[in-house]
């Protein structure tokens, strides 16, 4: 069954990661600070045990409490989780159908006297138009947070993501475009913020992540990512999929439902042993994003794209393509998605619970667009892994399937 996601490191890698255990951690801290730096130009970096815990530091630095956050309307729970529990109001903004992305038109007229900052996060890698979120943030005197969770290694003028705002936030979970069985990271732009942050930092962390769970994550992502062997895992990644949804929106209501909100969300340092996978994959950034760029221009080409919405980049932009995501039109997609799976290809439904919050927030007339990509969008895989053949497979089934069903 050919995965919906894929590992991005290599049997040398698996062997560096036993290795790191005999090193000292700083030693490894300094090597993927160097690599950050060199690689991706990213001079002040701080690493924690998810890109929650990166965020919600960043919130704290920034003292949002009691203050408007505004955000995309179609995102991750985790970025609403970060704002609710450093006490901020997370100010949902609906998104552009076209590149999933905020709808900067939108956000102007979301800003109020309480706005402290805009959270952008780039959907499934696409960059957007940085230039006028930039602009938003510094006519109103409001904080730019770049969310690049799912888009490093996209670019934006030829510079990465990640260098345009005061703060950037990554991730580095399973799913994620470059993974390392967890851990996140946090990038410091704004030279007025290092110093709140280095002190957050450092009186919040309690520990390291546990090492044990992130060596059986980064083996079974290395195993599991092979087309022989994730058949017989695949429907545990959709159980354990649902489950921490599930869990994740049962927090936010919680969290939403709570006027005191303000949480101390306890952090760790990242695990010693997602160092030697992520300096792999940073060293490699070029080349793997390449070959998604390849199999997501031959999956366009094939793909029947009359009744879907297919994200769109700016022309000035790289997209990442962590995800290849498409908007159904006429189509049921948990039906598309049980056919592909049928004929052995995993997809993928995005952020669907994000209309729960919608009702809870009383806010769903003004998430058109945000509902309509929650309700219609499907990833397909599109990872490094796979080679032509399974591209082309991959359109052929979805283009069988689309033709038979129709709403």
């Amino acid at each position: 069954m050919i995965p919906r996601v894929s590992s991005e490191y290599s049997f040398e890698d698996i062997k560096d990661v036993l290795w790191s255990i005999m090193k000292p951690y700083q030693d490894l801290t300094r090597s993927l600070k160097f690599v950050f730096r060199k690689k991706l130009g990213f001079n002040d970096v701080f690493f924690f045990g998810s890109g929650t815990e990166a965020l919600y530091t960043a919130l704290k630095g920034l003292n949002i409490k009691g203050k408007d956050i505004i955000l995309p309307g179609y995102t991750c729970g985790a970025v609403i989780k970060s704002v609710l529990l450093t006490g901020g109001k997370p100010i949902l903004v609906d998104v552009d159908i076209n590149t999933f992305g905020l709808d900067p038109s939108k956000v102007n007229k979301a800003i109020t006297r309480n706005t402290k900052a805009m959270i952008v996060v780039y959907p499934f890698g696409n960059p957007l138009n940085i230039d006028i979120f930039k602009e938003i943030a510094v006519e109103n005197n409001i904080f730019f947070i770049e969310d690049i969770a799912q888009s490093l290694g996209a670019k934006y003028r030829g510079d990465y993501v990640g260098k345009f705002g005061d703060i950037a936030v990554l991730s580095f979970g399973s799913g994620k475009g470059i993974s390392s069985g967890g851990g996140g990271a946090l990038v410091v732009n704004n030279r007025d913020l290092i110093d709140k942050v280095n002190m957050i930092e450092i009186t919040s962390k309690k520990g390291i992540m546990n090492d044990i769970s992130v060596l059986i994550k980064i083996l079974a992502m290395y195993i599991f990512s092979n087309k022989r062997y994730y058949r017989l895992v695949s429907s545990y990644v959709e159980k354990y999929t649902i489950s921490e949804d599930g869990k994740l929106l049962d927090v936010i209501i919680k969290l939403i439902n709570d006027e005191k909100r303000d949480t101390c969300l306890k952090t760790h340092n990242i695990s010693k042993l997602s160092f030697p996978v992520l300096i792999s994959q940073l060293k490699r950034l070029e080349q793997i994003i390449d070959k998604r760029h390849k199999n997501a221009g031959l999956l366009k080409s094939l793909i029947d794209d009359r009744d879907i919405i297919l994200q769109e980049s700016p022309n000035d932009g790289l997209h990442a393509y962590s995800r290849f995501c498409v908007v159904l039109k006429k189509y049921d997609n948990e039906f598309i998605k049980a056919s592909l799976r049928k004929k052995g290809i995993d997809s993928e439904i995005m952020y669907g619970y994000i209309e729960k919050i919608f009702n809870v927030l009383k806010i769903e007339e003004e998430m058109e667009n945000s509902l309509r990509i929650a309700r219609n969008n499907l990833c397909l895989p599109i990872h490094s892994k796979l080679d032509e053949d399974d591209i082309e497979y991959i359109a052929s089934a979805f283009n069988q399937i689309v033709h038979s069903h129709k709403l």
